[in-house]
């Protein structure tokens, strides 16, 4: 009988570059997304390149690669994207926030991949603008979804509710003071209530923030917690040891260490045991999947030319395995099957080379 090896998935194979990589994404590309754009069945990927003003959105043939590239007008110097549908019509759409800008630009999918930039929305209503966060998710339970932006300035976040049919409007809670200097923040349910709550990295506050949502785009505010590092920079918000309940990961601009912090289910959080841990080089975002089939989360680490690997232990522990060099500076990656083989790959935009990199996650071995 044959059995499936995964002691051999990703330890004696080496990630192999997809065919054609690096892909040309256009100049300064920074947030990445992946999704089926253009309802081939396919995955794609799409990029915030700041240096053109525009995404680039590349459509892949299933077998991990990506042959052609659209570029969209979106607004000046984007730098980070998310991916929502935001009209009723089953094709995802797009938002888009830039570091220097009160707004944030829509881009609604017309069918076929073509992406359709809406008038700006104002997430904001003035003062200097510095953003540094974006997220999407149905914050009020109607079943459209939402958009929060950050604004590291006045330590707020702005919640925009949708009405199904690409229109957005303020909360009536917004806007959320978070804290002094809040970096990219994430949404999750953290006290299983069915209702996304919000996680914020304050950098000079040197704590993470959690509110919880009150299910009407609203959050109530719970103590802050402390990764006892300097600057946390952003958050990964999955459950890391399997007891059902959000954990988090946390990584810092100005160290190679990472933080771990396990859920206690109600919005609190301890420092895991072996926590922190070197993450090899300062980090910026990464992302979390089993790339070694073992049924544990695994970790990719986004910063300093490069993509750090780490092996998961189901407790939330990590253990470094191997590094995937970029022609830049690496400052997001997402982990998703840009091949259609039930694996998760490595999808990392590098700036100073204007191109994306995929790396294909070594296959299963048989063994008896």
């Amino acid at each position: 009988m044959l059995l499936l090896s995964v002691a051999a998935w990703g330890r004696s194979e080496a990630f192999s570059p997809a065919p054609g990589s690096p892909y040309r994404a256009g100049a300064r590309p920074s947030s990445v997304a992946t999704s089926d754009f253009n309802g081939d069945g396919h995955p794609d990927i799409l990029v915030a390149c700041s240096g053109s003003d525009s995404l680039s959105l590349l459509l892949g043939d299933g077998r991990g690669g990506f042959a052609r590239r659209r570029s969209f007008p979106a607004l000046r110097a984007p730098h980070l994207l998310a991916v929502g549908e935001f009209n009723g019509d089953r094709m995802p759409d797009v938002v888009v926030s830039a570091h220097d800008a009160n707004d944030v630009v829509v881009l609604l999918n017309s069918g076929r991949g073509n992406l359709v930039r809406q008038p700006p929305l104002a997430a904001f209503p003035g003062g200097k603008p510095h953003n540094h966060g974006l997220a999407v998710g149905d914050l009020n339970g109607d079943g459209c979804a939402d958009i929060t932006v950050g604004h590291q300035e006045n330590g707020a976040i702005a919640v925009l509710l949708g009405d199904g049919l690409g229109g957005f409007r303020p909360a009536p809670d917004s806007l959320i003071a978070v804290g002094k200097a809040p970096y990219p923040h994430t949404l999750a349910d953290l006290d299983g209530d069915g209702r996304l709550d919000l996680i914020v990295p304050d950098v000079q506050g040197n704590r993470i923030r959690a509110f919880l949502g009150n299910g009407s785009g609203g959050f109530r505010a719970l103590p802050s917690v402390s990764t006892g590092i300097a600057r946390p920079y952003f958050v990964i918000a999955r459950d890391l040891n399997a007891d059902g309940k959000v954990d988090l990961i946390v990584t810092h601009d100005d160290t190679n260490r990472v933080a771990v912090l396990l859920g206690n289910g109600r919005g609190g959080f301890r420092r895991a045991p072996s926590s922190p841990f070197d993450g090899r080089t300062a980090s910026w975002k990464g992302d979390v999947a089993d790339l070694n089939g073992d049924g544990r989360p695994d970790l990719a680490l986004a910063g300093g030319g490069s993509v750090r690997i780490f092996d998961g232990d189901g407790r939330g522990g990590f253990r470094f395995r191997t590094t995937l060099r970029t022609r830049g500076e690496s400052w997001d990656v997402i982990l998703a099957d840009m091949n259609e083989d039930n694996r998760p790959d490595v999808v990392t935009p590098s700036g100073a080379g204007g191109v994306v990199h995929v790396f294909l996650t070594p296959r299963v071995k048989a063994a008896r």
